[in-house]
């Protein structure tokens, strides 16, 4: 518990519109599927939020809040490609709505995450805010 609090604290330590966007992924990713439980879709989305989270939160135990964190998001890889060949079959609806702002803010995510890895890697190891 103390792990995922110390996790969140230091996301609130990010800029203003860092933190919007974390919470509006929170919601799309883990509220919004709730709604759409029986739907392979929310489930598989779901999981992959969690075990994002976990990820994350071990990493950030370990490493601190630093730019490798966006490997936490490696499930979205595979699973967005996944989800676009879903709703290419779903009939329009509030699913397929969900499913399209999903893609789009877990693409952009994704995108961002894929950056900070690289800078990372290219050796910016500092923390991005303040140790907790």
């Amino acid at each position: 518990m103390n792990i995922m609090l110390a996790f969140m604290k230091d996301i609130f330590k990010m800029k203003p519109h860092w933190v919007v966007f974390v919470h509006l992924m929170l919601i799309v990713n883990i509220a919004v599927p709730l709604f759409f439980w029986s739907a392979l879709e929310a489930k598989v989305v779901f999981a992959a939020i969690m075990v994002n989270a976990g990820f994350m939160m071990a990493l950030h135990a370990k490493l601190g809040f630093v730019r490798l964190l966006g490997l936490g998001h490696i499930l979205w890889l595979p699973m967005l490609p996944w989800l676009y060949l879903r709703i290419c079959g779903l009939p329009s609806g509030n699913l397929k709505y969900w499913l399209s702002a999903l893609i789009v803010i877990n693409g952009f995510a994704v995108v961002v995450d894929i950056i900070d890895v690289i800078r990372y890697i290219s050796g910016e190891r500092a923390p991005t805010v303040p140790a907790s």
